[in-house]
């Protein structure tokens, strides 16, 4: 195997700067790896090309992106990936296996690659030690004991932190993938998603991009029938508020826990109701929302009015049927020119044109392995 060698230390001077813009500053730029949900690496590359005019993209990966801007971390302010990365080094491979994974990490600690970026950052960290994972195209894997220690030693011996295996501290990964084998340092500190949310319940990524496609706007009217968790309220909400937001769903529990994520914020603006989608015109006056940003339930439809002990049967609707009944209740609630973004099993997509919509975009992800699709209509 042979590697063609980027090594990013380059990138550390003026890496603690401030940029008075966004990607506006004229230093090195810093590379960084964006894991998302995969299908959304080109509406997220948009929204990066937005906000940093600086913004290079040298490598694009099924769910994820390295891109580089002048912007240093605590900076970037983006809430679209599930987590973000340092690049320290990075080299195309041929080939794949633990081997290539075996001598990708020796390749890097024989090069010294990213020896001048260990104390580029955290300033300030609390952090103390750290550990060492190794991946094969994003499932943990196994390499020597001798090789894991020669690793574990040469991080220690660059950035001052002991190791601890089982710790909560730093994390240094070496990454290798069917596109490229990646050395990096972890920047976001959250627990694994499937660890904090309710089943069912959508990454905060993949509700900030839903918000951010609905081409959010100061003082609109917003609402999310299936609200779930609350998700997509607290997503708009917090980064993108709107004069007024309508959060619903026919599951009780699951209202109650999206009420519970604001805590003690205000909520003037947001108003939880449990109802089915069919009522809303009950609680909103017609042509009178800007956007619908939600999930509806994949597959059959059970609603609210429909008595359980009826056949399952009797009280089920085909998805397709089910978003037909909805788009007409959304039409009659938009205004002139309203937007609708929703989530949809792959192959059961609404039929836009029919029911009064003109659609924008499709864009087919994967969430949690299975296939989904993102429809952005507008009246």
């Amino acid at each position: 195997m042979r590697y063609l060698w980027r090594d990013h230390r380059l990138q550390l001077k003026g890496a603690s700067g401030t940029a008075k813009k966004a990607g506006g500053g004229r230093g090195p730029k810093h590379s960084f790896y964006g894991a998302c949900a995969p299908g959304l690496e080109g509406c997220i590359a948009e929204f990066l090309a937005e906000r940093f005019p600086d913004l290079s993209i040298p490598r694009a990966l099924s769910g994820a992106l390295v891109f580089e801007t002048s912007c240093p971390y605590d900076q970037l302010n983006l809430f679209c990936f599930n987590n973000i990365f340092r690049v320290l080094g990075s080299a195309p491979i041929q080939g794949g296996g633990r081997e290539a994974l075996e001598r990708f990490v020796l390749d890097t600690l024989r090069r010294r690659a990213g020896e001048e970026l260990f104390t580029a950052f955290p300033a300030g960290s609390r952090e103390r030690d750290f550990r060492v994972i190794f991946s094969l195209e994003n499932t943990p894997a196994a390499v020597g004991g001798e090789l894991r220690a020669r690793a574990e030693a040469y991080i220690a011996s660059r950035s001052g932190l002991r190791v601890n295996r089982g710790g909560s501290g730093a994390e240094f990964w070496f990454l290798l993938r069917r596109e490229g084998a990646f050395f990096m340092r972890r920047l976001t500190r959250h627990r694994p998603w499937d660890k904090l949310l309710h089943p069912g319940e959508l990454p905060p990524p993949l509700a900030w991009v839903l918000c951010r496609l609905s081409a959010p706007r100061p003082g609109e009217r917003i609402a999310d029938p299936f609200c779930g968790y609350g998700a997509i309220p607290l997503a708009r909400l917090r980064h993108f508020p709107p004069a007024e937001f309508f959060a619903s769903d026919i599951d009780g529990r699951a209202l109650a826990a999206a009420r519970a994520k604001f805590g003690g914020a205000p909520q003037h603006c947001c108003h939880f109701n449990r109802l089915d989608a069919a009522e809303l015109p009950r609680l909103i006056p017609p042509a009178s929302l800007d956007s619908v940003i939600t999930d509806p339930p994949w597959g059959c439809y059970r609603a609210a009015r429909d008595r359980p002990e009826r056949p399952a049967e009797e009280r089920a609707a085909p998805a397709g049927e089910r978003y037909d009944q909805i788009l007409r209740v959304f039409a009659g609630l938009l205004k002139p020119g309203g937007r609708v973004v929703m989530l949809c099993g792959r192959g059961g997509e609404p039929d836009a044109e029919r029911n009064g919509f003109t659609p924008i975009r499709q864009i087919p992800i994967l969430l949690s392995g299975k296939k989904a699709t993102i429809c952005v209509l507008h009246t």
